[in-house]
Order: structure tokens, then C-alpha cells, then sequence
């Protein structure tokens, strides 16, 4: 029976047996031994993801990209901060991440789009405080598709270093 490690550490009959993520392993019922085996995943071979921050304070208008030049990570080199685009080099299934923030009587409308047409959209209210939100897609891209975030309606983000606006992305399975 082969069972795939979900945390770190592995408690066995006799003694402490430590594995890293992404291992796997077998366990010998008869004798109750832990034998590792490795386990190569998509992180082995190929690295996409990427991060990128602000605008700091920005009024939008309906259909406004959102540009986050900001870049903290980009392996791959797939995110232009430039451009707020996302180009997929690397087929296969991706996650996106959207976090947006909005100060109090505001509202942010916005959404993760590829190639022009929305995968998930989500609305933040700053009704008493400075709320944020948070909107994910999970897509199969193929190279040269684009993904990036959008404004679906008048909108206001707040970034004040403790509530931050972000787009991420991350290759899951090619």
C-alpha cells in the first residue's frame, strides 16, 4: 500500500520517522517498518509562480486593468509588471489568487480574467472598516494565454502596508 505524506512528520510503531513533503512512502504491515520512496512532482521539474503587490490607493473605472508592479516572485518569468499580465509558457493547470482591499464607504468590483473573459469575480464593501477580499481561479491555460486582474465596475482599492492588494499564481499540474 503506498500512501502519500500530507504533513512532515510520521509517527511509527517504534520510533520517529521524518519525510519530507512530496515523499512517499510504504508501509510494511507484517513488520511494521516505514520504507520511503520518492515522490517526483511537478515542482521537481518545472517552477511557475509568481507574486506581485499594489497600487497603493487607485480610483478605477469599469474594464480598467489593475496593474501590481510590485513583483516580490516571478520563477518563470511568466508576470510583467508592466503590463499586470500574466503569459503562460508552461501548459497546464494553474491556481490565481486576487486579494483586494477597499477603504470605508467604498467599493471594489473585480475579477481574475483570461484572454478578455472574467474566471471569477468578486465584490469588497468598506462599510465601517477597510475590509478585504479575496477571489481565486483555478484554469487550464495553454502557452501564450493571458491571465490578469480587471476592474468589473467603478472601483477603489486601499493598500496601506497591513491590508495589501496582490495577484498570484502558481502552476499546479502541467
Amino acid at each position: 500500500m503506498f500512501t502519500l505524506l500530507k504533513h512532515l512528520f510520521v509517527r511509527e510503531t517504534h520510533r520517529n520517522v521524518i519525510l519530507r513533503v512530496g515523499q512517499c512512502c510504504h508501509i510494511d504491515y507484517k513488520f511494521q517498518v516505514l520504507k520511503p520512496y520518492n515522490f517526483y512532482s511537478i515542482s521537481d521539474e518545472v517552477a511557475i509562480i509568481f507574486q506581485a503587490g499594489g497600487p497603493s490607493a487607485v480610483s478605477l473605472v469599469r474594464d480598467q486593468d489593475i496593474i501590481f508592479q510590485q513583483v516580490t516572485s516571478n520563477e518563470g518569468n511568466g508576470y510583467n509588471g508592466a503590463t499586470g499580465r500574466f503569459t503562460c509558457s508552461v501548459p497546464g493547470i494553474y491556481s490565481f489568487s486576487l486579494q483586494h482591499c477597499v477603504d470605508r464607504d467604498r467599493y471594489s468590483h473585480v475579477a481574475i480574467v483570461k484572454d478578455g473573459s472574467i474566471l471569477m469575480a468578486g465584490v469588497a464593501h468598506g462599510e465601517t472598516w477597510y475590509p478585504c477580499a479575496t477571489v481565486q481561479a483555478y484554469v487550464r491555460l495553454q502557452a501564450g494565454e493571458q491571465v490578469w486582474a480587471r476592474a468589473t465596475w467603478e472601483s477603489y482599492l486601499h493598500d496601506d502596508g497591513a491590508r495589501m492588494n496582490a495577484l498570484s499564481g502558481v502552476l499546479i499540474q502541467q
